[in-house]
């Protein structure tokens, strides 16, 4: 019997059963015979059986390419990970995944010495606060504790001149209601 087979909208054949699979046939391709009423799935056709379970040329599978980054600011980069994946390039003198565990921000008693004590020096305390975490995602831990620091000595000093400036106003309004 001969048969023609649909490749991608167009008609090819007449082809006999042997000459489907080297011309495209799969399971899923539709193919029509004199007779028929209309094209059918080459998997529903029974005479094409015997053919479909043909061990067919498979594509191989596409692998992700392995780049090698380039070394900058002289220190040596890892290869990238399989599929793409990207390593953060060690920095600073640790090795990836071996970095001190992050300080504390102390965002906490910046905000609270903001809004209690001396706001001028607990803005920069908050600032401070709040690059401890981007430094020490950077892979900068000396920067990074650096500005924890800085969050705590700020914050600090914002609550002692709070403090001064409490017990003054404390000071001048029992010294006024004496008179």
């Amino acid at each position: 019997m001969q048969y023609y087979l649909s490749n991608n909208g167009q008609q090819i054949g007449p082809f006999d059963e042997a000459q489907l699979v080297a011309n495209g046939m799969t399971a899923n391709s539709y193919v029509w015979w004199e007779g028929q009423a209309g094209w059918v799935l080459a998997s529903q056709v029974p005479a094409l059986a015997p053919y479909l379970q043909q061990p067919q040329y498979q594509q191989p599978q596409y692998q992700q390419p392995q780049y090698q980054q380039p070394q900058a600011y002289g220190y040596e980069q890892p290869a990238a990970q399989p599929y793409g994946g990207y390593q953060q390039p060690a920095a600073y003198g640790y090795a990836q995944g071996q970095m001190p565990p992050r300080p504390e921000t102390n965002l906490v008693w910046a905000i609270l010495c903001t809004l209690f004590c001396c706001w001028p020096l607990g803005i920069v305390a908050i600032v401070n606060a709040a690059g401890v975490n981007s430094a020490y995602n950077a892979g900068n831990y000396e920067e990074a504790e650096r500005k924890s620091k800085a969050a705590k000595t700020w914050a600090m000093w914002s609550a002692i001149l709070g403090l001064i400036v409490s017990v003054i106003y404390v000071i001048v309004l029992v010294a006024s209601s004496n008179y």
